[in-house]
């Protein structure tokens, strides 16, 4: 129940920034960015092999200076093992807080690297209706259902191809 609200509490906090940012008079430079980042995600862990599967961001971002900003971001995503004959599904929710800096002066393609830290929330679904995993161990039923929680470091990099003044696209890579 307390993750429900913490979920709850943290989109109204994301609808009032975007709205507050679309709110502003456009003539007027901005110092806020919100986003929406579309993706894939790949489970790296002690189940192998594993598929990408799909992934999505709402993100904020306050632009500190040129070369600097700070990202939030709020994110749900899927994990699995095969795409097709899928034998375990986890859902996560993620969030994230990121430090951004850029390599270059700013121009139409920036180069940058992020460094931040994370929380996220995971749980486990069983999807093959089998008690015994691929090596023949008996699956612990206790796990079937439950929500996780865990932190992280976040480490990574991308391109910012400005598109105009306002609007931007990025292609990344965090870990």
């Amino acid at each position: 129940m307390k993750s429900k609200n913490l979920l709850r509490s943290l989109l109204i906090v994301a609808l009032v920034i975007v709205q507050n940012a679309f709110a502003q008079d456009e003539a007027k430079s901005s110092n806020l960015g919100v986003g929406m980042n579309l993706g894939f995600q790949k489970l790296f862990g002690d189940v192998d092999p594993t598929w990408f599967a799909p992934a999505g961001e709402f993100m904020t971002r306050f632009l500190v200076n040129d070369r600097f900003n700070i990202s939030m971001g709020l994110g749900y995503g899927l994990l699995w093992d095969h795409y097709f004959e899928r034998s375990f599904q986890t859902n996560l929710i993620t969030g994230d807080l990121k430090a951004n800096i850029n390599l270059l002066s700013p121009g139409r393609v920036n180069p940058y690297l992020s460094l931040g830290l994370g929380v996220f929330s995971f749980a486990y679904k069983n999807t093959s209706g089998k008690s015994r995993d691929k090596d023949g161990k008996k699956e612990d039923p206790s796990l079937q259902g439950n929500r996780y929680y865990d932190g992280s470091f976040i480490l990574g990099g991308g391109l910012e191809f400005m598109v105009t003044p306002k609007l931007a696209i990025n292609v990344f890579a965090v870990y």
